[in-house]
């Protein structure tokens, strides 16, 4: 319990300063990509909370993936009008010059009863008072009545003035590049540490497989010491490695192994050989198994 005790407390923390740098938007100015992406944080950091046999980056990595996401949105989105109206959607009057568009309510699946109870809680009672209605791209309405609309034309409504700001986007590329460096670095160790092991565990294993082929069919055999010896061996390096591997892959595949060995061991004492042959085999389909499942290939992504 304690474990996944302090585990919340970490993936919070690491929720709360990426939901930090994310913005400080509520949730009602959301962009319909701004709220995917923060449904998807949440159900990402719940699974390695209370999955303590799932290592705690799995749960930090997608989200730093979301958030690298939602940053080359967010830039792109200010950068180009267009691709911000594809991605975000573009405002729709709902009623222009105090006539209801009947057409643009169908379009945004709105009845005149939803747009009434919107206009109540912008304190508007009445819809004469009102000269355009504009359905934003949070989803929230803003309101133009009849005395302010003299200021405004229909285009000035939709597309704002027309000026040139220039932005500079320093501090966002210096966070994505540290985050991809981070990712990048995580991802080589995490290869290096895999297949060292998985490289130690088989050396170790052909080697027993060797012993045991050599004297299958021997009954009396004087060697099983040094085959259960080497096993021994091969179980304590498992055991070493496995303190590192459990940060890096998931411990469903590294206690099946264990149990294999464990396994293999018992079978060994026992002197049944064809069986022990079958579980080497098996041994080294489970470590080649964790070696390509964690690379990074194409087939590997879908």
């Amino acid at each position: 319990m304690l474990l996944i005790f302090v585990r919340t407390i970490f993936l919070y923390m690491i929720v709360l300063i990426v939901m930090r740098f994310m913005g400080k938007r509520e949730i009602g100015q959301m962009q319909p990509f701004e709220l995917v992406i923060s449904i998807m944080i949440a159900e990402l950091a719940t699974t390695p909370m209370s999955e303590t046999g799932i290592p705690i980056l799995y749960g930090i990595i997608p989200i730093l993936g979301l958030f690298v996401m939602h940053t080359i949105i967010s830039i792109i989105n200010i950068k180009s009008n267009k691709i911000r109206e594809v991605i975000s959607g573009k405002p729709r009057i709902l009623i222009n010059k105090g006539k209801i568009d009947e057409q643009a309510l169908v379009k945004e699946n709105f009845t005149i009863g939803e747009l009434k109870e919107r206009l109540r809680v912008k304190g508007i009672y009445s819809l004469e008072d009102v000269n355009y209605a504009i359905l934003e791209t949070s989803g929230q309405i803003s309101v133009i009545n009849k005395l302010e609309s003299e200021k405004y034309d229909e285009f000035s409504i939709i597309n704002g003035q027309k000026e040139k700001i220039k932005l500079k986007f320093l501090k966002e590329i210096i966070i994505l590049f540290i985050v991809f460096i981070f990712v990048i670095l995580i991802n080589i160790i995490t290869q290096n540490v895999i297949e060292e092991s998985v490289i130690e565990a088989n050396k170790i294993i052909e080697e027993i497989e060797m012993y045991v082929e050599i004297n299958v069919d021997v009954e009396d055999n004087e060697n099983n010491k040094d085959i259960i010896s080497k096993i021994d061996i091969l179980k304590n390096n498992w055991n070493k490695r496995k303190q590192i591997l459990l940060f890096l892959i998931e411990h469903t595949d590294l206690e099946k192994i264990n149990n294999e060995i464990e396994l293999l061991k018992k079978e060994m004492e026992n002197k049944n050989l064809d069986e022990t042959l079958k579980i080497i085999i098996e041994i080294k389909f489970s470590l080649n198994n964790i070696s390509e499942k964690n690379k990074f290939k194409l087939n590997n992504i879908f």
